[in-house]
């Protein structure tokens, strides 16, 4: 299963629960909205990759970050 069609149907199990679970709180969000929501038929993939130095990925690895950015914790976990 393709990374998108992965989001896709977990975003669509969440707002679905969401929906059920919460009623009041999400009742603006139509549930035919929710079941409209499908992965592109054709998955587009870059030919180009993108790479870094050495130098890019130890700045990456070392950089101070801020106690719960988990943004950018997890740039730094992906470039150790």
């Amino acid at each position: 299963m393709t990374t998108q069609k992965k989001i896709i149907n977990t975003s669509k199990r969440f707002l679905t629960w969401a929906k059920d679970t919460y009623p009041n709180k999400f009742r603006n969000l139509p549930k035919t909205w929710i079941d409209a929501l499908h992965p592109p038929r054709i998955a587009t993939q870059s030919d180009k990759h993108i790479y870094v130095t050495l130098e890019e990925a130890i700045k990456l690895a070392t950089i101070l970050i801020e106690e719960g950015d988990l943004a950018l914790q997890r740039d730094r976990a992906a470039a150790a």
